[in-house]
C-alpha cells in the first residue's frame, strides 16, 4: 500500500495526457472553417497598384480571400486570428493607388487566392489565365461550405497566380517591409501592368402588391424613391403589373413607397453587381386616417365650410319666407332698423 498514492497520481495524469488530444479535436470541430491551415507565424506581404477609380470621391478598398481544397472539396479559409470573424480581409487603397495585405502562410497543397474590390469592379488584371494555376481567371460557382460574406462576392472577384513562390517566401519583417514585399502587379501604374477597375453597377428589380379580401393584388402607379445617404438620387414607377426596376452604383441604398393614401415603411437593399432582388412590399390602404380621400384636418375644413353654406341657404329662406308675409317689403325693412333712423 505504500506505492497507493503514486499509483493514484500517475492514472490521473495518464489520463488527463490522453484525454488532451480529444479536447483539442473538439475545438478544432467546433471551427468549420480550416484554421489549421493557417501559419500566422509565417506571414507574407502581398502588395498591388490599382487605377480607374474616382480620386475625388470614396476610395474603394481591397478585399482577399482564399480557399483550399480539402480531400476534393474546396473550403473557405479563416484568414482571421479570430473563429467568429469569417470577413475577407481588408486592405485601403492608399495615396499613391496601392493596396497592402499581410496575411499568415496557408500550408495546404492546393490553396486559391481571389482579390475584389467593393464600389467597383475589376475590368482588367495584369495576369493571364495561363499565368494562374488551375487555369481559371475569375471566381469559380458558389461553393455550399463558404459563409454568405463570400458568398455576396461572385462574380466581381478574381483568382491571384501565386505560383507557389509565396510558400518559400520569406516571412514578413515589420523592421524591413520594404525588403520582403511581393508585388501581384508593377509597382508603378502602368497601361497593362495594374489592376484597372470600373464603376460597378447593380440591376435591382422589385414587386409592390396590396391585399383586397385576403389576396394579394399587383399595384400599379407607385412612386417608389431611391434614396443615398439621405439625398434622393432617382424615382420609377411601377408598371401594370407591380413591377419595378432601376440601375445605381454598388452601395446602400433606402427605397420609399407612396401612392395616395396607400402606406408601406421604408426598405433598405444593398446593392452588389449584377442582378438584385428587393424583398416584397405590400401596401395597406390607410382607411383608419381617411375620410372620403381626405385626411381629418381637411374632412373637418370641408364639413365646417358646408355647415356655413347650410346656414346661410337657410338663413335667407327665413328672410325671404318673412318678406312675404308683411304687405310691403319696405315695411319690413323699416321694422328691421334702429328707432333712431326711422326718421
Amino acid at each position: 500500500m505504500r506505492y497507493g498514492p503514486a499509483l493514484a497520481i500517475a492514472v490521473v495524469a495518464i489520463f488527463l495526457i490522453s484525454a488532451v488530444p480529444f479536447v483539442a479535436n473538439d475545438s478544432e470541430a467546433s471551427n468549420p472553417y480550416a484554421d489549421p491551415y493557417v501559419d500566422f507565424d509565417h506571414k507574407i506581404q502581398l502588395r498591388g497598384c490599382v487605377t480607374g477609380f474616382d480620386i475625388s470621391s470614396e476610395s474603394p478598398k481591397a478585399y482577399l480571400f482564399v480557399v483550399i481544397e480539402d480531400g476534393g472539396v474546396f473550403k473557405y479559409i479563416n484568414y482571421n486570428e479570430s473563429d467568429t470573424d469569417t470577413s475577407p480581409v481588408t486592405a485601403p487603397i492608399a495615396s499613391d493607388n496601392t493596396f497592402t495585405f499581410i496575411v499568415p502562410t496557408i500550408t495546404a497543397v492546393t490553396a486559391e487566392y481571389y482579390i475584389w474590390f467593393d464600389l467597383y469592379s475589376i475590368k482588367n488584371v495584369p495576369w493571364k489565365v495561363s499565368d494562374i494555376e488551375n487555369g481559371v481567371e475569375s471566381i469559380e460557382p458558389e461553393h455550399p461550405s463558404w459563409p454568405d460574406s463570400i458568398k455576396r462576392v461572385y462574380p466581381s472577384a478574381y483568382k491571384i497566380p501565386h505560383a507557389n513562390a509565396w510558400d518559400t517566401y520569406p516571412s514578413y519583417d515589420p523592421d524591413h517591409p520594404s525588403q520582403n514585399e511581393f508585388w501581384i502587379t508593377d509597382k508603378t501604374p502602368t497601361e497593362s501592368g495594374v489592376i484597372t477597375l470600373q464603376r460597378s453597377m447593380g440591376t435591382v428589380t422589385g414587386h409592390v402588391s396590396n391585399t383586397i379580401r385576403g389576396d394579394l393584388n399587383d399595384l400599379a402607379d407607385v412612386r417608389v424613391e431611391i434614396f443615398s445617404n439621405g439625398r434622393q438620387i432617382l424615382y420609377t414607377d411601377t408598371d401594370s403589373k407591380g413591377n419595378y426596376t432601376f440601375d445605381v452604383p454598388t452601395g446602400s441604398y433606402e427605397l420609399t413607397f407612396n401612392r395616395g393614401n396607400y402606406h408601406h415603411s421604408a426598405i433598405n437593399i444593398e446593392v452588389v453587381e449584377g442582378d438584385n432582388k428587393a424583398p416584397e412590399v405590400t401596401m395597406e390602404l390607410e382607411m383608419d386616417n381617411s375620410y372620403f380621400g381626405y385626411d381629418l384636418v381637411h374632412f373637418l375644413m370641408f364639413i365646417g365650410a358646408g355647415i356655413c353654406v347650410l346656414i346661410i341657404i337657410l338663413s335667407i329662406g327665413f328672410q325671404y319666407k318673412r318678406m312675404k308675409m308683411n304687405r310691403s317689403g319696405r315695411e319690413w325693412i323699416l321694422d328691421d332698423m334702429p328707432e333712431e333712423d326711422d326718421d
